[in-house]
């Protein structure tokens, strides 16, 4: 009898605008990248095998919308992230079960992301994917609320970029 041997199944299902379609570098890729290590590298990659998120690669318009209806800043983002469940380190396995690994969704929007890209100097691509990091961790329960959580959000951040060749955005 052969063993039965676990595998992950880290998924990403992606709506994106005609605009992501000629962005010059593989998007999706990227994002699949980034949730794989960012699994690694936290506390879940021994636990949770089987994740999923929707990410929806967007505009200023519908990020303006949403933006002010969550947060309540009438202003586009460049990106805004929306767990399906309020991360508890106590109730988690109970709803990773309940949702069955469905983690929550992430909208970022290009026309920030472009403009935010040429006001700092950097490559799209590495600003891209460093705020896809940035919403999955908040996915997985990382916030940066005071110095401490930013400080540790920035490190995990710093370290998957880093593995991209991506230089530190902070």
């Amino acid at each position: 009898m052969k063993a039965k041997t676990s595998t992950s199944k880290l998924k990403i299902n992606f709506i994106a605008s005609k605009d992501w379609e000629n962005i010059g570098f593989d998007y999706k890729s990227i994002a699949n990248s980034i949730l794989h290590m960012c699994m690694g590298a936290t506390q879940f990659s021994s636990i949770y095998k089987n994740i999923e998120l929707s990410l929806k690669l967007s505009d200023d318009a519908e990020m303006q919308s949403l933006n002010k209806e969550f947060r309540g800043y009438d202003n586009p983002t460049n990106v805004l992230s929306f767990p399906n469940f309020v991360f508890d380190t106590k109730r988690f396995e109970a709803c990773m079960a309940e949702y069955d690994g469905y983690i929550g969704d992430i909208i970022a929007s290009l026309d920030t992301l472009e403009r935010e890209s040429i006001e700092q100097g950097k490559p799209l691509k590495n600003h891209y994917a460093h705020i896809i990091c940035h919403g999955i961790l908040h996915l997985l329960g990382y916030d940066h609320l005071d110095d401490a959580q930013a400080t540790e959000m920035e490190n995990i951040e710093t370290n998957i970029l880093n593995c991209l060749s991506i230089p530190n955005p902070y």
